[in-house]
Order: C-alpha cells, then sequence, then structure tokens
C-alpha cells in the first residue's frame, strides 16, 4: 500500500540510497529548460515553507526495502533536491548539528564523490554562514578548507551546488525567520511538502520496473505510475483476482492495445492510460452530485484533468474510491471481450464495437466517450455471466446501437452533462440485451429522461413496429445509417403515417425514404446552384429561425446541435415538414436532381423567395446560409456574409438587380456593366444598393429602401440633373424586371415624378 510521507518522516523510518544503476543528479543542469524549470521549482519550495497554510504533494517515489534501507527506484530527483533543502535550511537555522544524523540516512552510491562531498556538507557545513553571502553561496563552499577540488569534476556534485545557488538565491532575497521556515518544514501535523511512497516489494515488479528505468534513464511513465498504484487499491480483491488481473494487464490485454495502435507508434502506455481514465469518469456518473449546470469545484477539477492532463489524478483517485471490486471485475469483463474479439476475424458487429473502443484510446471528444460508456455497460451486462458469444455479440450489437442513436442526438456538450449521460447510461442497461426491443417497446417518453425526448419517443415506436413484424429492422437500419439522418428517421415515419391514415406501411416508408436519402446525401444536400434549397422555396417559405435571422439550412453535421438547427428543423416541424413532404411527391427515384430542377423551373411565386429562386447566387453570398430581414424597418432582406449586420452585408434586392444587369443580353445595359458596382456594408451603413461611377459626370446611384430610388451625384454627394439616356432607359426596365419577379410595390422613377410636378403648374 501507498503512504503518505515527508523527507523527515522517511529519513526517520529508513536509510534512503541512491543505488549504483541510477543517473546523476540533474535538476541542477545549466542548460535554459533546466534552469526553467529549476527556478520554478525552488520558488513553489520557498513559498510552502513561507506559508503554513499551503502544501503540496510531489506524487510518487518508488523503492525496495533491504534491511532498513529503502532502494530508491523512482524519485532521486526530488529527494535530492529536498535534502540540500532541508540542509540550507537547517544550516541557516543554526540546526545543522542535530540535524546531520538523520540527514547523513541519505546517501548516493552512483559515484564515490557524491557520496564524500554530502558528507562533507553536513560534518563541516558548520563553516559556511549564509547570511553572510551576498553571491553565490557554490563560491564559498568550493572555497573551504573540506572541498576538494576533484569533486568538481562530478556531475552530480556540480549539479547540487548550482541547486544551492538556486536555492540561496531565493531565500536571501526574503526577510524570512529561518528557524521558523526550518520548524515548519519538519513539522509532522501540517508538513508543507509530501510524496507518497510505495514499497514495491509488495508488488512483485522491482525488476522489471528497474530495467524499464534503467535502460530508458528516465522516469517511469504515467501509466507506470498509475499501475503501481492501482496494486494498492486491490484490497477488495482475493489474491487469485489480483494475480490474475495484473498477470492478464501485462500480456493478453497489453496486446489488445498494441493491435490497436497507430502507424509509428511503438508503446502503448499513453492508450491504456486513456482507456482507464475513460472507465474513471464513467464511473464518476454514478458517484458524482450533479445539481443544476455546474459540478462543484472538486468534481470540475478531478474531471479536467482526466480530459486533458496527460497524468492520472491519484490522489484524487484514492479519496472517491473508484477502484472497487466492482470495477475492476468490470475492466476484466470489457477487456476479454475485446480481447476475445480481437484474436479471430471479428464479424460485422464485433468490428464496429471494436471501433467505439480504439476512438477512446486517441481522444477525449465527448461523443466518442459517452458511447464507449454504453459499449463498456452493455458488455458487462451481456457477458458477466458465460453465455453464446456469437449472439450475444449480435444483440449486444443492437442494444448498443439504440442507446447509440439516443446519444448521437443528444447535446452532450459539457462536462454535467457528460456524467448524466454515463448515469442514463448505466440505468439503460436494466433493458437487457436479450430482447432489447420488447423490453424498450414497454417504456413510455420518460424512460431515462436525460437523452433526447424525441430520439426517445423514436426508438421506443421503432421497437413496437419491429416487434409487430421484424422486417422493419433491415429497413430503418438501412436509413438509420444515412450519413445525415444520423439515426433519426422520425419525419420519414411521420409521412408514411400521414399517407396511410395513421398506419405504419413499409412500402409507403420504403417509397420516400430512397428519394430523401437522395435528397439529403452529399451530392444533393447543398449543391452550387443550391437546387434543394430554391426548390423548397418553390413550394413554400421552409426558413428557419436563428436568433434573429433567418437559415436556409447548411449540410454540416459534426454534431447533434448542428443537424437540429439547419434540416432537422425542417424534418420536425409540423409547418415546414409538409413543404418538404410535397416536394418529395414531386420527384422520381433515380431522377430527383432532374427533378428538383423542374420544380424551379416551374415556380410561380410572386414574392421575395422568387428572388432567391432565380438568383441562386444570393444564397451563395451567405456564408453561413443566414439572411436578416426587415432590419431598418425597410421592405428589404439582407445577405449575410457571416451572421450579425454589424459584418459585412448585402441587400437581396439590389443584388438581385445587379445579378440581372450583368447577365441581360440588353446592349443599352453594357454601358452601365463596366463602372457597376454592388454595395458591400456594415456596421451602422445600411444603405445597399448599386454605384454606377463614372457616369454622366458624377455617381449614379441606385438605392432600395421600400421602392427603388435613382440619382446622380457629384463627389461632394450633391444631386445632379440625370439625362434618361438608352442605357438609363434600359435600367427602368431591369428595375421593372425584379419588381415584378418579387411582386413587389410597382415602380415610380424620380424623373417621372419631376416631370409630373413641372406639367401641373
Amino acid at each position: 500500500m501507498s503512504a503518505q510521507q515527508t523527507f523527515w518522516r522517511l529519513l526517520g523510518n529508513y536509510s534512503i540510497e541512491i543505488p549504483k544503476v541510477q543517473r546523476d543528479y540533474a535538476q541542477g543542469r545549466e542548460d535554459s529548460k533546466t534552469a526553467q524549470i529549476r527556478q520554478n521549482f525552488v520558488s513553489t519550495l520557498v513559498e510552502l515553507v513561507s506559508d503554513p497554510d499551503k502544501s503540496t504533494d510531489l506524487d510518487f517515489i518508488y523503492g525496495s526495502v533491504r534491511d532498513d534501507t529503502l532502494i530508491l527506484l523512482d524519485g532521486q530527483q526530488r529527494l535530492t533536491t529536498l535534502f540540500l533543502l532541508h540542509w540550507y535550511l537547517a544550516l541557516s537555522a543554526e540546526k545543522l548539528p542535530e540535524a546531520s544524523d538523520k540527514l547523513s540516512r541519505f546517501r548516493y552510491e552512483t559515484r564515490v564523490g557524491a557520496r564524500e562531498f554530502m558528507q562533507a556538507l553536513l560534518h563541516n557545513g558548520e563553516t559556511i554562514k549564509p547570511n553572510t553571502i551576498p553571491g553565490k553561496i557554490s563560491d564559498a563552499i568550493m572555497d573551504a578548507h573540506w572541498f576538494f577540488s576533484i569533486w568538481k569534476t562530478d556531475p552530480t556534485v556540480q549539479s547540487m551546488l548550482v541547486m544551492l545557488d538556486e536555492i540561496h538565491q531565493q531565500f536571501k532575497s526574503q526577510d524570512l525567520n529561518m528557524p521558523k521556515l526550518w520548524a515548519q518544514l519538519i513539522c509532522h501535523d501540517k508538513p508543507p511538502v509530501t510524496f507518497h511512497f510505495l514499497n514495491m516489494d509488495e508488488f512483485a515488479l522491482t525488476d522489471e520496473l528497474y530495467i524499464k528505468m534503467n535502460a530508458r534513464g528516465r522516469s517511469l511513465s504515467h501509466f507506470e505510475n498509475f499501475k503501481a498504484w492501482l496494486q494498492s487499491q486491490t484490497g477488495e480483491l482475493d489474491i487469485n483476482k489480483k494475480e490474475r488481473f495484473f498477470s492478464k494487464l501485462d500480456k493478453e490485454w497489453a496486446d489488445v492495445f498494441w493491435q490497436q495502435r497507430e502507424r509509428g507508434v511503438f508503446e502503448t502506455d499513453n492508450y491504456m492510460l486513456r482507456f482507464f481514465k475513460a472507465v474513471v469518469i464513467f464511473r464518476l456518473g454514478s458517484l458524482v452530485s450533479i445539481k443544476g449546470e455546474k459540478l462543484n469545484a472538486k468534481d470540475t477539477s478531478l474531471l479536467s484533468t482526466l480530459l486533458s492532463s496527460v497524468e492520472m489524478p491519484l490522489q484524487s483517485l484514492g479519496e472517491y474510491r473508484i477502484f472497487d471490486a466492482q470495477t475492476f471485475e468490470g475492466i476484466s469483463v470489457f477487456l476479454d471481450f475485446i480481447h476475445s474479439r480481437g484474436s479471430c476475424e471479428p464479424d460485422e458487429h464485433a468490428k464496429s464495437l471494436i471501433d467505439v473502443f480504439v476512438r477512446i484510446l486517441r481522444s477525449s471528444d465527448y461523443l466518442d466517450l459517452t458511447r464507449f460508456f454504453a459499449l463498456y455497460s452493455g458488455v458487462n451486462n451481456a457477458f458477466s455471466v458465460a453465455s453464446n458469444p456469437g449472439t450475444s455479440s449480435e444483440k449486444l450489437g443492437c442494444w448498443f446501437h439504440i442507446i447509440e442513436r439516443l446519444i448521437n442526438n443528444t447535446y452532450i456538450d459539457s462536462q454535467p452533462n457528460l456524467l448524466r449521460a454515463a448515469r442514463a447510461i448505466q440505468e439503460f442497461k436494466i433493458l437487457g440485451t436479450i430482447d432489447v426491443y420488447s423490453e424498450l417497446a414497454k417504456q413510455d417518453a420518460k424512460f431515462i429522461d436525460f437523452f433526447s425526448e424525441r430520439q426517445r419517443r423514436e426508438e421506443i415506436l421503432k421497437a413496437r413496429l419491429i416487434c409487430e413484424d421484424r422486417a422493419w429492422l433491415d429497413l430503418l437500419r438501412t436509413y438509420e445509417n444515412h450519413s445525415y439522418f444520423y439515426g433519426q428517421v422520425g419525419f420519414l415515419l411521420e409521412y408514411t403515417r400521414l399517407k396511410n391514415a395513421g398506419e405504419y406501411c413499409q412500402k409507403t416508408f420504403s417509397a420516400v425514404a430512397v428519394k430523401a436519402a437522395v435528397l439529403f446525401s452529399d451530392d444533393l444536400i447543398e449543391t452550387h446552384d443550391f437546387l434543394l434549397q430554391r426548390a423548397l422555396l418553390s413550394i413554400g417559405d421552409y426558413l428557419v429561425a436563428s436568433g434573429a435571422n433567418y437559415n436556409f439550412c447548411r449540410p454540416t453535421k459534426s454534431n447533434a446541435r448542428e443537424r437540429n438547427e439547419n434540416w432537422r428543423a425542417v424534418f420536425n416541424d409540423s409547418k415546414r415538414a409538409p413543404y418538404l413532404f410535397d416536394l418529395l411527391d414531386k420527384l422520381s427515384v433515380g431522377l430527383e436532381k432532374e427533378g428538383l430542377q423542374k420544380v424551379i423551373e416551374r415556380a410561380q411565386t410572386k414574392d421575395w423567395r422568387q428572388l432567391f429562386i432565380q438568383f441562386p447566387e444570393t444564397i451563395g453570398y451567405c456564408g453561413k446560409r443566414e439572411a436578416r430581414f426587415d432590419y431598418y424597418d425597410v421592405d428589404e432582406i439582407y445577405l449575410l456574409h457571416g451572421i450579425r449586420m454589424s459584418g459585412r452585408h448585402k441587400g437581396l434586392v439590389s443584388s438581385c438587380l445587379y445579378l440581372d444587369i450583368n447577365s441581360s443580353k440588353d446592349r443599352d445595359l453594357e454601358p452601365l456593366k463596366s463602372v457597376m458596382d454592388n454595395k458591400v456594408v456594415s456596421g451602422d451603413d445600411h444603405y445597399t444598393g448599386l454605384t454606377f461611377s463614372p457616369f454622366q459626370g458624377g455617381t449614379l446611384i441606385v438605392d432600395y429602401e421600400d421602392n427603388f430610388q435613382i440619382s446622380l451625384r457629384d463627389e461632394n454627394d450633391l444631386e445632379l440633373v440625370l439625362t434618361e439616356d438608352d442605357s438609363i432607359k434600359a435600367l427602368h426596365r431591369a428595375i421593372q424586371r425584379i419588381i415584378e419577379m418579387a411582386g413587389m410595390e410597382p415602380y415610380c422613377n424620380q424623373q417621372d415624378v419631376v416631370e409630373e410636378a413641372m406639367e401641373a403648374e
């Protein structure tokens, strides 16, 4: 078992030996990276011994005990620095004589010079007076009569001197009570610096870890630290289960992770640590209290570390008591399942399940983690008792795909929701995996209320249909696997119900689903000329409210939120869905694209929709596919490059006029084309329109606010007299085309108004 220790207390229990196989002390190296680490570490130590309310834990040290001597395996660097800190504060507090006996129990066997130097520090150190040394303490030490110059060639001694200089520099810069600091450093009640000591003799891993440590010349990996700690958490396991667990972890299960490594990766420690972290997070779902949208600070800290840090927060795990007998059993069942499926050619069901496991080895994505929770729970539910592996694998697949659809269509985008999902999955396992459809068919929409209510209702409905006729299973699965539908096909079932007087018909479902699958495929969901959007506008106003804007619907599908805020807002809306159903009825299987084009060509709309239908470029300008209606109390629609009016935007009507003129074959418009510009405005500038410059000695401006206005202005914005030449008459005709296309108010140009006023005089 591990025990929290201090350096002073550990020296009271053991002599501590740095064995010959260990490397030199390195925290005193003088490269820039080590210097920064050293400076920060010493600064922290100074702060800790200066403030009784602060403390820190330096993680784990490992070693084996031989005749009351602790032979240190890992922790050499940290303990050596603590030795130097104790020596310096004891010396400064004039306590070195009484402290030297205990400090002498820490010794290096790596080099004779290092061992002799440490003995000299303890026996002759009183000749050094830190409070009288303004510069480096190492200079005073090397000038002392007891210092042998040969020690300067020892890398460990060199590093110790550098570290002592850093310690001296940081302590002397402050006016501190050294006797008080010494007492604080060695106190038992509230020690400032602690660590955990693991006696490796208890775990029969000494030789293996020695080999790893010494071969690499570096500390144990985070997983090796965790693995050693994990062995201290097996109190609830009998000796046979404990030995079997760790034997498999080193052999069969290690091979599981090795087989799943990415190209060019030659170790699996990080993969194994990610797996154990995922299990910990899953278990937290049932242990943590979740109130509102936030976790408490302690739970947030633990979960954040698990999700983002490369380390495993061992001290916190001990407090939460996560690794009980149930957890060890769950891990064993799961890894046995993965190993058995990987040791032979996996079937389709098994391969899809293994892929879920592999994804969490490479990322901490919330959805991937939640899918893993489902798999982990399902495997334990199905295989905790002996069963037919083939049959169980297929039935497990059915169970898993139901809960996967619930996961995929629920917002899991925060730490509290991640833990709520874990808890909900543990509730979901009550359905079992023997006949999940018959069990689910008995439920109502209140069942497991964390997941999306719409998806819960859909899954219950589909389960009832499958129980009535198993032919529904393959038919539904075909379209559930569609890249955009992503498991949600309720709108197609609703179409079937409406067409069949409240009944669900497989033939009707199949006929509409095959067309919908093409319509929302990657090829058609958003073409360069926006066929789907324009065809729907030909039937009705399907645009989806998005804050103050309206959305044409984007094909984005990376998560449930993006789907729900785009095309699903059409699928699942009682007012918009009929437009889609009407469009689907107009299409023929295999000729969907041609059908969309025909619908567009036959459009009979006489409002703003016709402008978008006629000029697809207007939709294309909307970078996020959003437009703003009547923003400035004027009858104009604004095409947003982003999502805000403060960003770049254009007017729809003026943009359509621009496109009409540009594509027109009217020769009288040629003089205007070369000098025409469609205004892009932003911020408070909302006067959209066209400018033609130079034209008739000034700038011709065409504005639209409820109606078209034409004026000719000079560089000082003074109005000039506009000559009605052929190009202006052609411009009027173009404006008239836009007005008629959109069913707008009759156009009355400014020149006509002036002439009528003059005649009236």
